[in-house]
This record gives structure tokens, sequence and C-alpha cells, in this order.
């Protein structure tokens, strides 16, 4: 059995896909890892001839899908492919720093502490596809000595030393071992960051082991052009898919409130307000509450740091006023959860509130 697999989730990035392919090519020869690492890619349906690249890497193990699914699911399927002992879920867009398989590998066979989950530290970078120049914006977001390894008992041991729950929720930042991620039932909360979930569940009482070196490049500005989000609706729903999908993981006891809230605590809102988008914003955080019935006493914790993060950033002074009359209104709710025996905040009440919002 390989040691390592690399699994690779793919769609409508073939440019990219080949330039991560060529990566970890060069990577297995200098580092003579053939007999140690494979490569497996899921095509998740795509419509610019990925499939082509079969031809061009034939040591790849390329699959394409008969259907389109959504992209987490396309996730679970990649690591189903998988034969070795661990598995680094690497998006297709992103590609090794030199010599990070080498050290992987040489951690992974070095792995006195047993770790099921290995958090790995990555750069942010810029690269343009066919250029070699590449631009590093961020030397590595944990922000922690590097080239150390840092091994913990379990998960709540890192709380406050992660930096950014990116490590979390970037794919390319999590190698775990197989056989665990194998038993897991897979989980939608419909959001973007889904593997979180079922990454953790899956290594649930296992030592985690935290990799200060930077072993992955994370490009930036490489958005489809087939891409068409709504930002802050997609912001909306991925928050409100984000404490779900952690109220699940206290609820099971796989990572502590206090570990989850000093993840939030790092959160930094980077896309830009004006004040059309803020009241849509804010109206989008609300509806999804109602909709789905969820706020509990512990999802306000997330609510008021949102709502203070945006005072903290925002120089308007309209904003200003409706996040201080939403943080008041999460203030007099928490009063209310305290009371409630089903600790829920009734959608009426919400309803109310997000109507005076148009006002």
């Amino acid at each position: 059995m390989k040691k390592l697999s690399i699994c690779i989730p793919t769609y409508n990035r073939k440019e990219f896909l080949n330039e991560l392919l060529i990566n970890i090519q060069t990577e297995l020869e200098s580092g003579g890892l053939a007999n140690d690492v494979e490569v497996n890619v899921l095509d998740n349906l795509s419509t610019d001839k990925t499939l082509d690249l079969k031809k061009e890497f034939p040591n790849v193990n390329i699959q394409q899908r008969t259907d389109h699914v959504e992209a987490n699911q396309n996730f679970i399927d990649v690591c189903e492919m998988a034969t070795g002992e661990y598995i680094h879920l690497i998006g297709d867009d992103d590609f090794y720093c030199p010599g990070a398989v080498a050290k992987l590998v040489e951690i992974l066979n070095s792995n006195s502490n047993q770790s099921g989950l290995f958090l790995l530290n990555f750069k942010q970078v810029k690269k343009n596809i066919g250029e070699d120049n590449v631009d590093i914006l961020s030397d590595g977001v944990i922000l922690e000595e590097k080239s150390q390894i840092k091994n913990f008992k379990h998960i709540n041991d890192l709380t406050g030393m992660i930096g950014n729950f990116e490590v979390l929720g970037f794919i390319s930042a999590n190698c775990m071992k197989r056989d665990s991620v194998n038993k897991i039932n897979y989980k939608n909360f419909m959001g973007m960051f889904d593997q979180i979930y079922w990454i953790l569940k899956s290594q649930i009482g296992k030592p985690v082991t935290l990799v200060t070196e930077t072993i992955v490049c994370q490009r930036q500005a490489n958005q489809r052009e087939d891409q068409d989000y709504d930002h802050f609706r997609t912001r909306a729903f991925s928050f409100l898919s984000f404490i779900e999908m952690f109220n699940q993981l206290i609820d099971e006891n796989v990572v502590s409130l206090d570990f989850v809230s000093s993840l939030s605590s790092k959160i930094k809102l980077k896309t830009p307000m004006n004040e059309k988008n803020f009241q849509n914003t804010i109206r989008w955080y609300f509806r999804c509450f109602v909709v789905n019935d969820l706020i509990r006493q512990k999802d306000l914790f997330y609510l008021r740091y949102i709502c203070s993060k945006l005072i903290d950033e925002t120089v308007c002074k309209y904003q200003i006023s409706q996040l201080n009359e939403i943080l008041s209104f999460l203030h007099i709710f928490s009063k209310h959860i305290e009371r409630n025996i089903e600790n829920k905040i009734s959608a009426k009440q919400i309803n109310e509130f997000v109507a005076s919002l148009s006002r």
C-alpha cells in the first residue's frame, strides 16, 4: 500500500489542473516518490475536455463522472478512489511548494503521534496560467514558527492556535487517514465548507498534527469565467451552513465551543460593503435563519461577532446605526433564549425585525 494518495476533485479547470499535474509530476520525480504516492482525479463532468489530460498523464488515475454533482459530493467521491494510507485532498487550482510532497511523505512516515489529521500550512499566491512567476501574497497562514511539527492529543488542544478558520475550510490544508474517511457518512450542509464536518468527524478522538512549514500554494484571483456568484447571497448561505455545521460538531462532541469560537474570532470580511449590499446581506442572514429555524443560544456568538466586525470595518454612519440596532436586537434575543425552554427564537420575531430593515 502506498503511503499517500493525492486526490484532486475538478470541474472546468483543465488549464489549472494541467499545471497542478505537472507540478506533482516534478515533485514525484525529484523526490523519487513513484512507489510512495498515487494521484487520483475525479472530473465533475466538465465541458472543457478535461478528460483529454489522461493522454498526457498516463500514470495519473483520471476518471470522469456520468453526472454532475455538488462540489462537496465530488470531494467525498474522489477520496473513495484512494488506496493509500493517507489522503491529501488538494484543489485543482492549487499546487505544491518545492519539495513539499517529499516533506509530507517524510512527516507521514514518522507519525509518532499516531495522528489521524494533519493541518498543513499554506502560502497565498498569485500565478497566471502559463507563467512561471509566482507572487507571494501571504507566506503562511498558520502564524507559528516555521519548520516545526506540533503534535496534539485532540483538535480542541489547538484552540486559538490555527489563526484562521480557512486552515480547516481550505481543502488543500487537510491530510487525513484514509481508513477513517471511508467509514464516515457524508452530510450535506448546503454550504462552501461541508468538508470540515466529515474531515473532523472522521478523525474524532484522534491526535492532530499541525505542520507549520508551508506545503501548498493557494492560488488567489482565479475565479472561472463560468462562475457567476451572487456573493452576498452566497456568503449568507455559507454563513448559515458554517453555523449549522459547527453546531452539529459541537453537539456530537467532535469539537468544543471554545475551539469554534477561537476560529470565528479570526474571520475577516474582505468584500467592501456599500449601503445596498449591506442591507441585502443582513436580510439574507436573518431570512436564512428564519427559513431553517436554526438560531440557538450558541449561534448568537457568530451573529454578534459578524455585526461587531462590520462595525469595525465600515465608515458609513447609516451602517453603524443599523448594526448597533442589530446588536441590541441580538442582546434582547439572548435574554429571550435564556428564558425559552426550547432554546429557540421565534420566526415571527425575526421576520418582524427583518421587515423593519426595509423601512
